[in-house]
């Protein structure tokens, strides 16, 4: 798993992903269903899951890429974050751990 990137096999850079959301989670994301399901057969690779998962949570940060984020066009434009690069009651968000923790390409 820790074969650089240039050299590793295709198991390590192309992982299945499945994106699946009750009515509730579904309604958080402010996804369209119909554009989700359109986007099944897209190849992807590792290098998307950290910004779909940061899109799907609406997470607003200076490190997500939405061009890596597989549903971005998914997403309703009119959708506001849901956390932001602050800190809240004197604690990190999970974006400020996730920006120390997330490597730039």
């Amino acid at each position: 798993h820790g074969m650089p990137y240039v050299l590793a096999p295709v198991e390590q850079t192309a992982v299945p992903m499945i994106y699946w959301a009750n009515k509730a989670a579904a309604t958080f994301s402010d996804m369209r269903p119909a554009c989700i399901s359109s986007q099944r057969d897209r190849p992807l690779s590792h290098d998307n899951y950290f910004d779909t998962v940061l899109g799907i949570l609406r997470i607003e940060s200076d490190v997500y890429q939405a061009n890596r984020d597989a549903l971005a066009q998914c997403r309703r434009a009119t959708s506001a974050p849901a956390v932001n690069d602050s800190w809240v009651d004197g604690r990190p968000t999970f974006h400020s751990i996730m920006k120390s923790a997330h490597h730039a390409d």
